[in-house]
């Protein structure tokens, strides 16, 4: 089974904590965005690199495994964007560890052999430019990870139901603010279930 897939259920819980450092964003020759608007929605600056911190937890008793036993695998990691012009973003993956498996080892070098370049447009995620010789699972796995940080609302300040597209198919997706002072945080609500064009061809095994 895919690991990114385990949002197809309840059972998937992932936390996003964003920092910003300073840290340079190496210049990327080949571009990846093949269009990108003007909207400055985003205050996501040139040259800069935020961190995130990513939790997901997957469970595999609503897999169809050969095995009845309910296994649960926690994946955890530090993810860094950076910026590296208008719409031309790279995904890095650090600190990977997969909890509940005796091949965490392999699993997070796969994982942070690569970054991936991928275009950010007016907060949709649109395109990914993968290493050639990357692993599709491993792609797939940074995916998942893109679609915590997509947000296609058409602006901060009130509650909006949108469909958006992720590595789950096509959702409907309810975005609601929540204003502390001058901080806003945004809500996110998806109802699986209720997911079109829902993508399953993809499969891969985790280690155990």
């Amino acid at each position: 089974f895919n690991p990114t897939m385990g949002s197809l259920t309840p059972l998937l819980l992932v936390a996003l904590v964003a920092t910003a450092s300073a840290g340079p964003a190496g210049l990327m020759r080949q571009r990846c965005a093949t269009t990108c608007s003007d909207s400055t929605k985003f205050a996501f600056q040139k040259g800069m690199t935020y961190e995130y911190d990513y939790t997901v937890d997957t469970n595999t008793r609503d897999f169809p495994l050969e095995s009845e036993d309910s296994v649960t695998f926690t994946t955890k990691a530090k993810a860094s964007v950076s910026v590296v012009a208008p719409c031309e973003f790279v995904l890095a993956l650090t600190d990977v560890s997969l909890e509940g498996s005796s091949h965490s080892s392999e699993f997070s070098s796969a994982l942070m052999k690569n970054p991936l370049r991928f275009s950010f447009n007016d907060g949709e995620i649109t395109e990914l430019c993968s290493q050639r010789e990357e692993q599709v699972w491993v792609t797939n796995f940074k995916r998942g990870v893109l679609s915590m940080f997509q947000n296609t609302m058409e602006n901060f300040d009130k509650q909006q139901t949108v469909s958006e597209v992720d590595i789950i198919g096509e959702c409907e997706a309810e975005y609601e603010p929540v204003r502390d002072g001058d901080v806003v945080t945004i809500e996110r609500t998806k109802s699986f279930d209720k997911c079109k064009d829902v993508a399953m061809s993809s499969h891969t095994t985790l280690p155990k």
